[in-house]
């Protein structure tokens, strides 16, 4: 699933499944990766990943 971040640098994201998932950020070729965990909790925050 596509997003862009806009001006602020924040994705929602709603209704994911339960699971592992990565997230892909395209500032290469190829992109960089980071892991990430959906639980039982109706919100996630992920860390900040600074873009260089």
């Amino acid at each position: 699933m596509a997003r862009n971040a806009q001006q602020l640098g924040m994705y929602y994201f709603y209704n994911i499944p339960l699971g592992d998932y990565y997230l892909e950020v395209w500032t290469s070729n190829p992109p960089k990766t980071y892991p990430f965990k959906i639980t039982g909790s109706p919100y996630h925050d992920l860390p900040r990943i600074p873009i260089n």
